[in-house]
C-alpha cells in the first residue's frame, strides 16, 4: 500500500466549496454518492493522487489516459456518461465523519469496492492511513511471499503489529476473493521473470501492486 501525496487538487472548484464550508463551520451535505455535484471532481482527482490505483489493494481502477491533466477543465473534470471508465467507489477513511464531513478531502481516498464494503463502519487506526505525512509502507509492512499476503513489519513492537494487523483487515489489503488471485498471479509472474533473468523493473513503472515490485526488488536484490 504505497504512500499518497494529496497535496495538489486539479479539481479547484470542489476545493473552493469545500474550503468555504469548512471556514464557515456548516455540515457538509449528505452523502449521496454520484448525485453530489462535485462527485467526480472528487473521485478522478483522488485516482490521479493514488495513480489510478485503489488506495489499499493497489489493484488498477482505471486507465492513466482518463487522469491527465487535459481531462480538467476550468477547475472541473470533464466526465462523459458513458464514456469515462472506472471502477472503484469513494472511501470514507474514518466513517465516523461521513454524517457531517462526508466531502472532507483528507478523509477520502478511491477503495475497490469489494474490499470497501467489507471494510463497512469499522473503527479504523492511522497507522496505516495512506496520506499520513511519515506514513511509510516499507516501515510498516512485509510481504510473505509464500503465503501471498501482506503482514505487519516483524521489526515492529508487538503493540504495533498488532495495530498493523488490524488495519490490513479492515482496509481489505488481503481481501480473500478477487484482489488476493489478481495479486497472486501478478507476483508469479515476477518470479518467473525473475528465475529466467528477464525481470525489468522499468517495465513495471506504471503497472498496479507497485509495492510489491518494491518489495521484491528488494528480497532479491535486484537492481
Amino acid at each position: 500500500m504505497r504512500k499518497i501525496d494529496k497535496s495538489t487538487n486539479f479539481s479547484t472548484k470542489y476545493k473552493e466549496w469545500l474550503d468555504k464550508i469548512e471556514k464557515e463551520g456548516n455540515d457538509h451535505p449528505k452523502y449521496k454518492s454520484s448525485s453530489f455535484r462535485f462527485y467526480n471532481d472528487v473521485k478522478f482527482d483522488l485516482l490521479r493522487c493514488q495513480k489510478g490505483l485503489c488506495a489499499y489493494t493497489e489493484m488498477r481502477l482505471c486507465s492513466p489516459e482518463v487522469l491527465k491533466e487535459n481531462y480538467w477543465e476550468n477547475g472541473k473534470y470533464k466526465f462523459e456518461k458513458g464514456v469515462t471508465k472506472s471502477a472503484g467507489q469513494l472511501e470514507h477513511f474514518d466513517s465516523s465523519l461521513k454524517k457531517k464531513k462526508a466531502w472532507l478531502w483528507n478523509n477520502l481516498f478511491v477503495g475497490d469496492s469489494d474490499a470497501n464494503r467489507d471494510k463497512s463502519t469499522a473503527n479504523v487506526d492511522k497507522i496505516l492511513k495512506p496520506d499520513e505525512p511519515d506514513y511509510d509502507p516499507h516501515k510498516l509492512l512485509e510481504f510473505d511471499f509464500e503465503k501471498m499476503v501482506y503482514i505487519p513489519n516483524t521489526e515492529r513492537k508487538p503493540k504495533e503489529q498488532n495495530r498493523i494487523k488490524t488495519m490490513i483487515e479492515i482496509l481489505g489489503i488481503n481481501h480473500p476473493g478477487h484482489v488476493k488471485t489478481r495479486r497472486e498471479g501478478f507476483v508469479n509472474k515476477l518470479k518467473k521473470e525473475i528465475e529466467f533473468e528477464i525481470f525489468d523493473k522499468k517495465e513495471y513503472e506504471t503497472d498496479e501492486f507497485p509495492t510489491i515490485v518494491e518489495m521484491i526488488v528488494k528480497k532479491f536484490n535486484l537492481s
